[in-house]
């Protein structure tokens, strides 16, 4: 069977076959995962965070979306517009954990052990309901690293893959045909860092009111 491929985004044009960027967070593209920043001190080596076993916070009510700039911690729930096929509709995102990743788990992606060699692999994983009334069938939607942003325990950005093809260690799967009658979709993305870096949270930047370039992100922290 011919190898999957993994391929950065370079101006306009797809060059080699793996990308470790810190490229700008955005759109509704599926392939990337499921898209490195120094560190300037040593810290020590992350252990894999565990789903926080207290009550979460509830979403707001419904029709009423998280504040942008609202700062969450693991297992709490931000309530966000997400637009997919031109319908615009409210979901519930809850970051739930974070857990490393290998470079084994790219064995199906030519030249991944080359252009991993040295980072780090983090794996967040999320969940996603729906929020309030369905305005369009989001059955074949999923998130991505085009949605999230991470940063380090300095506030560095942590970069993410351009990934070509599916990652079995850190699934994206469809919400799914039962999204819409309240199902829970598991998703998973996946940032890079530096050796020296450690995810200490994550970042919603999924719209104007939210892009990272306004700086009202909402964000997780993950310690």
């Amino acid at each position: 069977m011919p190898r999957t491929r993994i391929a950065p985004l370079v101006g306009m044009a797809l060059i080699g076959l793996l990308a470790v960027t810190g490229c700008l967070p955005g759109g509704n593209a599926k392939a990337t995962d499921p898209p490195a920043s120094g560190a300037a001190n040593q810290a020590p080596e992350p252990t894999e965070s565990e789903p926080d076993d207290s009550e979460p916070a509830q979403p707001p009510a419904s029709g009423d979306v998280t504040a942008p700039g609202t700062q969450l911690k693991q297992g709490e729930t931000a309530v966000v517009p997400y637009t997919y096929a031109y319908e615009t509709q409210n979901i519930a995102v809850t970051v739930t954990g974070v857990r490393m990743g290998s470079v084994s788990d790219f064995a199906d992606f030519k030249d991944a052990e080359k252009n991993l060699v040295d980072k780090k692999i983090f794996y967040v994983e999320i969940e996603v309901t729906q929020a309030g009334p369905t305005t369009g069938d989001m059955k074949y939607a999923s998130l991505g690293t085009s949605d999230f942003e991470a940063h380090d325990q300095d506030g560095s950005r942590i970069g993410s893959p351009v990934l070509i093809g599916k990652l079995n260690a850190c699934p994206r799967p469809d919400f799914g045909a039962e999204f819409g009658n309240g199902a829970v979709a598991k998703q998973c993305v996946v940032f890079t860092g530096t050796s020296l870096q450690n995810l200490a949270s994550v970042g919603w930047t999924k719209g104007d009111d939210y892009s990272w370039l306004n700086g009202n992100p909402i964000t997780w922290s993950m310690k």
